[in-house]
């Protein structure tokens, strides 16, 4: 299983340019801009980061952090801001997909924009959800559950976990190593093939280089394997 959270489920991949609507509020939907108090900060995940505008109605391009995209359309409210302790509640008004060579692209309608002012204010920021709202089974995990983890290469405790790092592409595995720098991991299964939650260990494939990058006095090169 590639070590992603949440996993994705088996899917059609979608075949137009652009999907039909997944989700739309009708007018006679209650009002949803002012939405519920925001949960506490450890208890939401980051599902995606607020690009572009889209259009003039003050849609956003939402570069979708989760595996699974499709679950925007399930979102009745998300949090939007520059870290989960000032994220704010915003209504969902409209949920679509844009499908392109390197994945899809969400584009949200949120009820507090209303024009492309109001979206670009929005731009950089981070949205997040409760991590409630996921029902995982026995094989899925939430990644910040993973922090403090022992990490091994073989049969060597090479340094423990100390962040998950949210990336548009395979999130990284910050590991602060038993040398004293941190190494950054791509948290795929060809580098990550088994997590023993059991024993709370992350278990790294020996590939040559791999943790030597940040080392100190090593070349700013990364190794073959990274490029």
């Amino acid at each position: 299983m590639t070590p992603t959270l949440p996993k994705r489920p088996t899917k059609t991949p979608p075949t137009k340019a652009m999907t039909p609507r997944s989700r739309m509020r009708n007018a006679a939907s209650p009002n949803h801009s002012a939405a519920a108090d925001t949960p506490p900060a450890d208890t939401l995940v980051q599902v995606g980061r607020v690009g572009k505008p889209h259009g003039l109605d003050g849609t956003v391009k939402v570069i979708p952090l989760s595996d699974d995209p499709d679950r925007f359309a399930t979102f009745d409210t998300v949090y939007v801001g520059r870290n989960a302790e000032r994220a704010t509640a915003h209504a969902v008004r409209d949920v679509r997909f844009q499908p392109h060579k390197k994945g899809t692209t969400v584009l949200l309608s949120l009820e507090t924009a209303t024009d492309r002012n109001e979206a670009e204010a929005l731009r950089r920021l981070d949205v997040f959800v409760p991590e409630s709202v996921f029902a995982l089974d026995g094989e899925e995990r939430f990644v910040h559950d993973l922090v403090g983890y022992a990490v091994y290469s073989g049969e060597e405790c090479v340094g423990t976990l100390t962040e998950v790092m949210a990336l548009p592409g395979p999130d990284a595995l910050v590991i602060e190593t038993t040398e004293g720098y941190d190494a950054l991991v791509p948290f795929v299964e060809a580098f990550v093939p088994r997590i023993d939650d059991d024993a709370q260990r992350i278990h790294l494939n020996p590939v040559e280089g791999l943790l030597d990058a940040n080392a100190p006095g090593a070349p700013n090169t990364p190794p073959d394997d990274l490029r």
